[in-house]
């Protein structure tokens, strides 16, 4: 929506109408039995009357709008020295329409997911890289705004779906047999087709379903949107594993555990961080935990960085671990030895001290 203004004689009052205006909009509202509060922003153009056009006037508070999202408030006003920035964006948005069709720019790291007794590899999350001809490598939160704002974002989760269930399918040929996890935009899931094209991509990959994790944040499913619960079920059906990645970060988390089809929940990591340091992080993964198992629920802590906190987490009944303690994102080509390695240590452990082969002994990187 745009808002003209006409007869401010101080900038400083339309920043003071913005902020009226934004909290009536998030005043919560009955819509369809839900009660739905919205969040806004706003962008603000100012000029003196007759200084510049009004379509001028229009696209510089659309660059002021642009701001806000990669700031902490509510408002920004345009400056001059943005539309470089804007400039920027639409270029980003262009060379990424030519990666998403470049088999050789954009491409996934995984990261192992371990059982925190065992040490044996569980499943690996993907995670997208931008191999960019100029820049080098882009991670994710340099890049996720442009795809949203450009409308690329379904582009961009097939791209990573087949990538993903492709690199599955190497893994059974090498005897690996480990889910792969995905992250999915809260967007993603209110597409309907969403579902079918899961299981198309499963079915020209030939990965069963069960290999298959979305991890889906809490913001996805705070509103209780008909089409978001019909997606996840439908998702759930198919036999495709679903994770609240994550877990703590939004509002009233554990309600949404009881009425939520997931498999299992994924800690974030600024607690898991502060585990040892925090009273206040401390009661969020002790609650986390004790619903979970209530629910059977398998949990992953995320962000584990050293011994200390894998033997706290592991002594509180946690499941399983992420983190730099174990495996950083690793590219394909290494990925593989590294579940292997993980897998051949999880059943050393189970079964009393069979020797470990040094992943360093073994011929090859694929292998």
């Amino acid at each position: 929506f745009a808002v003209l203004l006409p007869k401010l004689t101080d900038p400083a009052q339309a920043s003071h109408r913005a902020e009226a205006l934004l909290g009536a909009v998030a005043s919560p509202a009955e819509i369809g039995g839900a009660t739905l509060a919205l969040n806004g922003v706003a962008g603000i153009a100012y000029a003196p009357r007759g200084a510049v056009s009004f379509d001028e006037l229009l696209r510089q508070a659309g660059v002021a709008l642009h701001a806000v999202h990669g700031s902490v408030g509510r408002i920004d006003f345009y400056a001059p020295e943005r539309d470089v920035r804007s400039v920027s964006r639409l270029v980003l948005a262009s060379e990424l329409r030519s990666a998403l069709q470049d088999m050789d720019q954009l491409d996934l790291a995984y990261q192992p997911i371990l059982d925190l007794h065992s040490g044996e590899a569980i499943a690996a999350e993907a995670l997208v890289r931008w191999e960019h001809p100029a820049r080098g490598q882009l991670l994710p939160e340099e890049f996720l705004p442009v795809v949203e704002h450009a409308g690329l974002l379904p582009d961009l989760t097939r791209r990573v779906l087949d990538i993903a269930l492709g690199t599955a399918a190497d893994w059974t040929r090498h005897g690996i047999t480990v889910p792969v996890s995905i992250n999915v935009s809260p967007r993603t899931l209110l597409d309907r087709d969403f579902p079918g094209e899961v299981a198309a991509a499963l079915s020209r990959h030939r990965v069963p379903a069960g290999r298959l994790c979305l991890e889906i944040t809490e913001t996805s499913v705070v509103s209780h949107l008909a089409v978001v619960d019909r997606v996840l079920d439908e998702l759930r059906d198919l036999g495709v594993r679903l994770a609240l990645d994550d877990f703590g970060t939004g509002w009233s988390s554990l309600s949404h555990l009881a009425r939520l089809p997931v498999h299992e929940v994924k800690i974030a990591a600024t607690f898991t961080e502060r585990l040892l340091s925090s009273p206040q992080a401390s009661a969020v993964v002790r609650g986390t935990l004790e619903i979970a198992r209530a629910l059977d629920l398998r949990v992953v802590a995320e962000g584990v960085t050293g011994a200390i906190q894998r033997a706290t987490l592991l002594s509180l009944g946690c499941h399983a671990g992420q983190g730099e303690h174990f495996f950083p994102p690793l590219p394909a080509d290494r990925i593989g030895p590294a579940l292997w390695s993980s897998t051949v240590r999880g059943n050393a452990v189970s079964e009393g001290g069979a020797e470990v082969i040094p992943l360093s002994a073994r011929r090859g990187t694929r292998d």
